[in-house]
């Protein structure tokens, strides 16, 4: 049962993110072609073929935006100073600089013997991180596609429009660093707290007798 909530979360946190950076891609993209209210006519089978396709958009923009290190969603990685800056002004916290390690060794150990406690706040560490690895990026995707309108219809609107997308976009890609560094800092000092205590017990069957690894 456990493993059943713990899937659903991933599931809320990790393809909504997808599905709602795609989206705001493709919103976007009917705005600058001023196809807004046609699609909101729509019926509803076609906002699912939408959603699957936002969700492509979703995944593939945030691995881009990995590929080009405007984000990234490594385990591990060297922190330059302005990600050091960054983590310290959000956490009043000075950066610690940590040895490079095996992320596959660290996640068995950490399923293995942490508590449900701590998975539970190391996802909540990852989920906050893909807001920012996954709606920045795509957000500034958007803002550049808003911008490109105003050469079609230049308003007040349409130039707040642009300007709140840009700012939120880039505070997102800030703030996806910060979660990332400090899922990564949580991360090694979780496996380092547990790696040398003993598994946790493994379900039992009927029989009452524990299931061996």
């Amino acid at each position: 049962m456990d493993e059943l909530v713990r899937g659903f979360r991933r599931f809320i946190m990790r393809d909504i993110v997808f599905i709602l950076g795609g989206g705001l891609v493709i919103f976007s993209l009917l705005h600058y072609f001023d196809n807004v209210q046609k699609v909101l006519e729509l019926r509803w089978g076609f906002y699912l073929f939408v959603g699957g396709i936002a969700y492509v958009i979703g995944y593939a923009v945030q691995d881009g935006a990995g590929l080009l290190r405007i984000v990234t969603t490594r385990d591990y990685f060297k922190a330059n100073w302005f990600v050091k800056f960054l983590y310290e002004r959000f956490t009043g916290q000075d950066w610690k600089d940590i040895e490079p390690f095996d992320s596959v060794k660290v996640r068995i150990t950490i399923d293995e013997k942490a508590s449900g406690r701590s998975i539970g706040r190391l996802e909540r560490y990852n989920s906050l991180r893909q807001i920012g690895t996954t709606i920045g990026p795509c957000g500034l995707i958007s803002a550049i596609i808003f911008g490109l309108h105003l050469f079609k219809a230049k308003s007040e609107f349409a130039i707040t429009l642009t300007v709140v997308a840009f700012i939120l976009s880039l505070l997102l890609i800030c703030l996806g660093w910060v979660k990332t560094a400090q899922y990564m800092q949580f991360l090694y000092r979780l496996f380092i707290e547990i790696k040398d205590k003993p598994s946790k017990p493994s379900r039992s069957k009927k029989g009452g007798e524990p299931i061996t690894p």
